[in-house]
């Protein structure tokens, strides 16, 4: 399949989704809901200006198609399926790569009973900014997990126990396997904080890496229009024969502008130790299974490692239309006790929206 698209200097993507809904009813009485997603996309990345390889990276033409479906088992028990096909073809200097890739992207039985909740099967697990644990639905394929996950919730805080192994990811590394507990807590309104202790074992390159990972997510905000969040984090454990410690944090302070809707101004600063891989202690921070995408670094080479780095932006939506298509491609999955924090609620919702 071929496609019309455009080259621009950087990144050229051009993107087509159709969703669609439908809602039937099962033998049993339990109603039975489909959505259908289909994406396209050419893009093109051109780095030798700062890469340090001074190479251009593919070109690639992609696709995507998915079908969800999910039905409910009495008012506490939901059965939630995500079947997946994606293409890609890289065209550059007239190669004829292609990688298709097709199965169960999702699949997984959400139940509850009280303030306990169960999550079981193949799963996306995503929390904070997603910088230890990827969620991107920018990657074709996307980053899904074999996984048990109990929720337990309080008055003022919620928690989840996780145990899981990567189930449908864009690339594969040796027994990987991730543990550990993921909480939140909201004494008020104003302020909130997530808090962490995770564990990576992974074999890579042929050495084992066995990493923990603590830290604590705390956002304030400051007055009606401004907040700030920040996140550090401390590891240590061992990679091969060497022993790893390791630190990062970043500071990211946000100023809503009430007079272009939906705008805001953003002043961040990112930093993540680094080191000498020779050392007898290592000391670069690892990245677990992080994004680099909407992070930090120009044009997502960059992610959460061996790093310094300040950022100002001035992120702008046109309309809903963001907000309307992250609703639709999520309308069919149960959110359990995911911590998809972004933002701090309003400290007097009755004049926002």
């Amino acid at each position: 399949m071929r496609f019309l698209a455009a080259t621009l200097v950087g990144w050229c993507v051009i993107g087509l989704q159709l969703v669609s809904s439908a809602g039937q009813t099962s033998p049993t009485g339990s109603p039975l809901n489909i959505s259908t997603e289909w994406r396209v996309r050419y893009e093109d990345r051109n780095c030798t200006s700062f890469c340090s390889m001074n190479q251009k990276d593919v070109q690639d033409e992609l696709s995507r198609l998915r079908v969800n479906l999910s039905t409910h088992f009495g008012q506490n028990s939901q059965v939630f399926a995500r079947f997946q096909y994606s293409y890609r073809r890289n065209h550059q200097s007239g190669s004829a790569d292609t990688q298709e890739k097709s199965g169960f992207q999702q699949l997984y039985l959400d139940t509850k009973w009280d303030n306990l909740s169960l999550r079981l099967g193949r799963q996306e697990l995503g929390y904070g900014d997603y910088r230890l644990l990827i969620l991107s639905n920018w990657d074709n394929i996307g980053y899904t997990w074999d996984a048990v996950r109990l929720g337990i919730k309080g008055s003022s805080w919620q928690a989840d126990v996780l145990y899981g192994r990567p189930g449908m990811f864009p690339t594969s590394t040796t027994h990987p396997v991730l543990y550990g507990i993921y909480a939140n807590v909201k004494p008020n309104p104003r302020w909130q904080s997530d808090l962490y202790l995770l564990r990576k074992e992974v074999i890579d390159s042929g050495s084992q890496h066995r990493i923990w990972a603590m830290g604590a997510q705390p956002s304030v905000r400051l007055s009606q229009n401004t907040s700030l969040t920040a996140e550090m984090a401390l590891q240590s454990g061992k990679v091969g024969s060497k022993s790893l410690k390791a630190w990062g944090y970043w500071l990211r302070l946000e100023q809503d502008i009430p007079r272009l809707r939906n705008t805001k101004m953003i002043l961040q600063y990112d930093f993540a130790s680094g080191g000498n891989p020779d050392d007898s202690t290592l000391h670069t921070f690892d990245q677990f299974f992080g994004t680099t995408f909407a992070i930090c670094g120009r044009m997502g080479l960059q992610g959460w490692r061996n790093m310094n780095s300040w950022r100002v932006c001035v992120p702008l939506m046109v309309g809903e239309c963001n907000q309307k298509e992250s609703n639709s491609q999520n309308t069919q999955q149960p959110q359990t006790s995911t911590h998809h924090r972004k933002s701090l609620p309003p400290l007097n919702t009755t004049h926002r929206q």
